[in-house]
């Protein structure tokens, strides 16, 4: 995912597509915005939240103990996203 690090606009919903192209099943986010995670959900993903700034190990270590919470919807909406403020500048 890192070739999207300096897009500009819509990265997460070009990460999302790579995502679902290969076919993930899971995903660990920080925050999602409402078109990615309504993306990932059509696409039968799950997706789960973690702290930002966790080292993978520490990641892995929180989601086989089942202590990652459970993302049941976007963290903020479509208005907050990058792709809205582009339209709003």
């Amino acid at each position: 995912m890192e070739k999207f690090l300096n897009d500009k606009g819509h990265v997460g919903i070009k990460v999302v597509r790579a995502i679902i192209k290969y076919r993930l099943d899971l995903v660990l986010v920080s925050n999602i915005g409402e078109i990615s995670y309504y993306m990932l959900k059509d696409n039968l993903a799950d997706v789960y939240r973690v702290e930002a700034g966790l080292s993978v190990k520490e990641v892995m270590q929180r989601y086989r103990l089942n202590q990652l919470e459970r993302i049941t919807g976007p963290t903020h909406p479509v208005e907050e996203s990058q792709v809205m403020s582009q339209f709003q500048g």
